[in-house]
């Protein structure tokens, strides 16, 4: 008794099953469900923090040995030589710089979320790019912008943050992807995003000898 139940129990659930197949092969709005695209396993997810750091190298270059910028002696992606007693010696590589180019962004970001903890991560990251580059000092000294900053007052922000940081073209460019980045428009985010990403994956002489430089340019004169 017990068993014969259970085979007509299997017996109705098949003839549904069958009746369900039939019945979605024959109505137009049956799709059978899509097949995975073979590139979603090639799909990079960028963060906030990878669009910061292709940015970074694009503006600052590589240099596995101190140069003189403004009279502060600078090495790897930016670094004040200064502030890093513990680096290697010379020549660093690009890996190590990239260690102390993370260590500087990360001090910089807790600082940036320690003022601001409201602020969404986007925002976050845009003004840790700023701060990286000119320092939390000269960020807090311009007044207006710390204002508007603290007000979220969008178009005097966007004034601001790329008229009072661009000295020249290499750090407006900066500024432009780090506003669009804080304001998120995400068409000119892409193509700035894309095209300093292709400037850091093609560059051919990153590791520059600027001793070198400035010897034939000695020579020159």
């Amino acid at each position: 008794m017990y068993i014969s139940q259970i085979q007509k129990i299997i017996t109705l659930l098949c003839l549904l099953s069958f009746y369900s197949l039939h019945t979605n092969a024959q109505n137009p709005a049956y799709r059978p469900p899509a097949a995975k695209s073979a590139k979603a396993s090639n799909l990079v997810v960028v963060t906030w923090k990878d669009i910061v750091v292709a940015e970074l190298k694009r503006r600052e270059g590589f240099a596995s040995r101190p140069y003189k910028d403004k009279e502060v002696w600078t090495i790897g992606y930016g670094l004040h030589v200064e502030k890093w007693a513990d680096m290697p010696k010379y020549p660093i590589s690009e890996s190590q710089a990239e260690l102390y180019m993370n260590k500087r962004l990360m001090s910089d970001y807790e600082n940036v979320n320690r003022v601001f903890p409201h602020f969404s991560e986007n925002e976050k990251w845009a003004l840790t790019s700023l701060v990286y580059n000119k320092g939390m000092t000269m960020v807090k000294n311009n007044t207006a912008l710390w204002n508007a900053l603290h007000l979220k007052d969008m178009a005097s922000l966007e004034k601001l943050w790329i008229s009072e940081f661009s000295n020249t073209s290499n750090h407006k460019y900066s500024r432009e992807l780090e506003w669009a980045l804080f304001s998120m428009n995400e068409t000119k985010l892409r193509t700035l995003y894309e095209d300093s990403a292709v400037i850091v994956q093609n560059r051919n002489e990153r590791n520059v000898d600027f001793s070198k430089i400035k010897k034939t340019q000695a020579k020159k004169k």
